[in-house]
């Protein structure tokens, strides 16, 4: 062991160490960091354009529901939304693609900040929408969409193509047949319902139909012996036709002739 040399010509032994090694220590681990939550296009949030690239933790506008896409069967459409972190002067805007993203226009803004925002679309279509917040300077184009809305004012073509009555030992059976076409049918558009007159009340038939098929019905005992048929057909967005049966379904047994005998007399005109 090598001596210490101290002042005025002392010496000492270099101390030894007490601390004994540590094998299989736990590694240290970092934390990681929190992701930032996420929009529907992938894109992280929050979204803020200010002209800049702007610091963390200034502003952001979260939605309750991000959607891709929604119907809808009217122009007005209103946007809820949530102001994050908001300092004074900050606006909302609305910008619009009609082109799938290629291009991107301001259409509305909001420099109250009051959820929800009113905003009239310039027709039918499918608009891409995003909502931005600005901190007084000129905001740019976004780069993403917070949601595809398609605008269908459109209501479905609705029509019945063959109506049959066959009868079996004394029972009619009505047989059915239409034809329905729209871009946003969806899943069993088509109700079909009966009335006594052309005005109604309507009961059903069937709910749940295909949009073009056949439906075998058995008018119910005491119906009488006809009956008027209407077709309601329903798109996604909510629009609806009706289709009616130019004129009564016959399927009741035809009224036999016959004759009365009133009165017995001795002679004619008496």
């Amino acid at each position: 062991m090598m001596p210490l040399r101290l002042p005025g010509g002392l010496s000492q032994a270099a101390p030894i160490s007490q601390e004994e090694p540590q094998l299989n220590a736990t590694p240290i681990v970092p934390v990681p960091k929190k992701q930032a939550p996420m929009r529907p296009d992938g894109s992280d949030v929050p979204r803020i354009n200010d002209g800049s690239r702007p610091p963390p933790n200034i502003q952001s506008i979260s939605h309750r529901e991000p959607i891709k896409r929604q119907l809808v069967n009217s122009t007005k459409i209103f946007l809820d939304y949530q102001v994050e972190n908001a300092v004074a002067g900050a606006r909302v805007e609305v910008w619009l693609t009609r082109d799938m993203g290629k291009s991107w226009q301001k259409y509305a803004e909001d420099a109250q900040r009051r959820s929800p925002v009113e905003v009239t679309l310039p027709g039918e279509g499918t608009f891409g929408v995003t909502l931005q917040v600005t901190n007084g300077r000129p905001g740019a184009a976004p780069d993403s969409a917070d949601a595809w809305i398609e605008v269908d004012l459109t209501k479905p073509s609705a029509q019945f193509t063959k109506v049959d009555v066959v009868r079996d030992n004394g029972q009619a059976t009505v047989h059915i047949h239409w034809s329905a076409q729209d871009q946003n049918l969806g899943d069993g558009p088509v109700e079909l319902v009966y009335g006594a007159t052309p005005q109604g009340p309507w009961l059903p038939i069937a709910k749940g139909l295909k949009a073009d098929g056949q439906f075998a019905w058995t008018p119910p005992p005491g119906i009488g012996a006809q009956a008027h048929i209407q077709m309601i057909v329903r798109d996604a967005a909510g629009n609806m036709s009706i289709a009616s049966t130019t004129e009564p379904v016959q399927f009741g047994e035809a009224a036999r002739p016959r004759v009365i005998l009133r009165g017995v007399t001795t002679a004619p005109g008496n």
